[in-house]
Formats: structure tokens, C-alpha cells, sequence
């Protein structure tokens, strides 16, 4: 995911990370390069992360599957 993308994301926020699809909590910016970072929350298992940064996290892809 890009910064600039990262930088807008609210939470609620849905990403994929490491192969599966998190919630997003909390956010914390700072100076960091590898800021902003984000507390995830799974989905399927409803556990907590600890602060994650941006490069990790995708974006998760809208799927078309007919009716």
C-alpha cells in the first residue's frame, strides 16, 4: 500500500495482512519512515495486533461474483 494511501485510512478500514483480513482499530502517525502505523483487529478470530506499519498492509481487492 502507498503512504499517501495509508495516511487516509479511517478506522474501520478493511486491509489484507499476511494472507488474511484485518480491521482497522487504531492509528498512529509519527516521524517515522515507516509510519503510519495501525493496530488491526482479524476478523475471523477477532485478535488484536500490535502496531503494524503501512508497507505491511494491502489494500483488500473487490471481488465481482455474479448472483
Amino acid at each position: 500500500m502507498e503512504r499517501h494511501t495509508a495516511i487516509r485510512m479511517l478506522p474501520g478500514s478493511r486491509v489484507i495482512f499476511r494472507g488474511k483480513l484485518h480491521e482497522v482499530v487504531s492509528l498512529k502517525t509519527g516521524k517515522s519512515v515507516d509510519a503510519p502505523y495501525f493496530r488491526l483487529r482479524n476478523l475471523e478470530q477477532g485478535t488484536p495486533t500490535d502496531l503494524v506499519s503501512y508497507k505491511l498492509l494491502e489494500k483488500p481487492q473487490l471481488r465481482d461474483e455474479p448472483i
